[in-house]
């Protein structure tokens, strides 16, 4: 963080940067000083730490991706296109349909491991969820982050998969379902029938 900042205040000054170029030395500019800050040069440089680094934490801190992939997310819809006959529109019908969904499976109650005991850290990234690439330009050393690519970031492996799902962590089974069709429904009407799609 010190040698970028001093980089950059090499290089954001004519003058100091004039004198690097003649001199090839660091005169002009001192140990880790920021004259109180870049003020909206701060901003931009932070952005570029967000893009390398990516975000939350100090500089020196560790940083993940991972933590959004904890928290819930909601099952995909389902499309069903249903043809209706001139009768059934106007006087309105009651539908059996059967979906083919995906359930959340209860044998691994979603981990996708055949126990506890074979999620295991990801040797890969060392249970970070990122890995670390170092950089060397004329501005200095820059660390980077990427995803892992063994574990994707979420920081841990399956050593043995469930047997039931595969490791999916769904199961596809098929449902019978009611549609309700309302009398006098006009062509191409959407009905939304909630919590009848596949599982988060």
């Amino acid at each position: 963080m010190k040698e970028i900042n001093q980089a950059y205040g090499v290089l954001s000054n004519p003058e100091k940067r004039q004198n690097y170029d003649r001199y090839g030395s660091a005169e002009g500019f001192t140990q880790g000083s920021s004259e109180g800050g870049f003020g909206r040069e701060e901003s931009f440089f932070k952005d570029i730490f967000d893009t390398f680094f990516g975000r939350g934490d100090e500089y020196g801190g560790q940083r993940t991706y991972s933590e959004n992939r904890a928290r819930p997310q909601a099952g995909n819809d389902i499309l069903i296109n249903l043809v209706l006959t001139f009768k059934e529109s106007v006087l309105g019908v009651k539908k059996k349909i059967i979906l083919e969904l995906e359930k959340a499976c209860d044998s691994c109650g979603q981990t996708g491991a055949a126990s506890r005991n074979d999620i295991v850290e990801c040797p890969i990234c060392q249970g970070r969820g990122v890995v670390n690439t170092i950089q060397r330009t004329v501005l200095g050393a820059i660390r980077t982050q990427t995803t892992c690519s063994r574990c994707q970031g979420e920081r841990k492996i399956i050593k043995k998969k469930c047997t039931k799902c595969g490791g999916r962590k769904f199961v596809t089974q098929k449902e019978t379902i009611e549609l309700n069709i309302p009398r006098g429904i006009q062509p191409e009407k959407k009905l939304r029938y909630q919590g009848t799609g596949n599982d988060g």
